[in-house]
């Protein structure tokens, strides 16, 4: 009734999904398992999961319709699990390691405005919050070493060189430690917390 996952491992993979109008290049997976398109009833998934270590896997995702590519790669991905709960949203990590991650993301004129498609972003005065269901997610000890951020903006000027450039952003040599971590939603349910008993976070620019 309650299946537990022991251990899942990737190494040496590369995912990559694309696409150049409001259609990704999975679509066909996604009508595949739609079926016939009837209805079924929901059953929540009771599945346990006790560690997963990812080794040398990239993520690229070339979004050509909204203007925005990103790429996140991990030459280490280690995890221990105490409680996976899906149905209950509830996540309890033993420890959490990343080496050398990488997150990069470019943002570009999409073929969606160029089209002259009208987007409704919401509204100002519509607030969104974090963590909208309700997770309650916590771990004794977050590790990261060497990780790398990249957050580029088309632009027709040159890039900066002399002085700080917010639209080509390259953040290198992170080194994280959390201890006794938690993200949990408060209970007026209105916003959400980080909290952690240790943290330690350096940096390069």
């Amino acid at each position: 009734d309650q299946p537990i996952i022991r251990y899942v491992g990737l190494k040496d993979a590369v995912i990559r999904i694309n696409r150049q109008d409001s259609i990704w290049n999975y679509q066909f997976l996604e009508d595949y398992f739609s079926g016939s398109g009837k209805k079924k009833k929901k059953n929540q998934l009771q599945l346990g999961l006790e560690q997963v270590e990812l080794i040398n896997v990239r993520l690229e995702k070339k979004d050509g319709w909204k203007g925005q590519d990103l790429s996140v790669s991990l030459g280490k991905f280690s995890l221990l699990t105490d409680k996976f709960d899906l149905p209950g949203k509830n996540i309890v990590l033993q420890s959490l390691y990343l080496r050398a991650p990488v997150f990069a993301q470019h943002e570009y004129t999409g073929a969606r405005e160029r089209a002259g498609y009208v987007y409704h972003p919401v509204p100002a005065h519509v607030k969104s919050h974090w963590n909208e269901d309700g997770w309650v997610i916590r771990a004794g000890a977050i590790l990261i070493e060497d990780g790398r951020f990249i957050g580029t903006r088309e632009s027709e000027r040159p890039d900066y060189t002399d002085h700080f450039d917010e639209q080509h952003i390259d953040v290198s040599a992170i080194n994280g430690s959390l201890k006794q971590v938690s993200f949990v939603r408060d209970s007026d349910r209105k916003s959400t917390r980080l909290n952690s008993s240790h943290l330690v976070i350096s940096y390069a620019v």
